[in-house]
């Protein structure tokens, strides 16, 4: 997982293998992430060739927390993959 900071909001991309193996490592970067240093953020899906329920579940855990914050977001370029797996969890995003 890549986080960066913009001007305005913090750009999270998620990678391209949204799979367990990789689930520490994006866990550990947003959790060294201080996400109120912006009042916005955009999530990038648009990299995902694979996602499985670890990754479904961090991605909820995260939309969660930037709404528990007061933080606006934006999730852009879903892929095919991310699209269609957060379909099959009925989740509207």
């Amino acid at each position: 997982m890549d986080i960066k900071p913009l001007k305005s909001k913090l750009r999270i991309i998620f990678p391209g293998e949204c799979e367990n193996f990789m689930a520490e490592e994006a866990l550990a970067a947003l959790q060294n992430t201080d996400l109120t240093s912006k009042t916005a953020a955009e999530i990038d899906l648009s990299a995902v060739r694979t996602m499985d329920t670890t990754f479904v579940n961090i991605l909820i855990s995260l939309l969660n927390t930037l709404k528990e914050k007061g933080i606006k977001y934006e999730i852009t370029g879903k892929s095919s993959e991310a699209s269609r797996v957060t379909g099959l969890y009925g989740l509207g995003i």
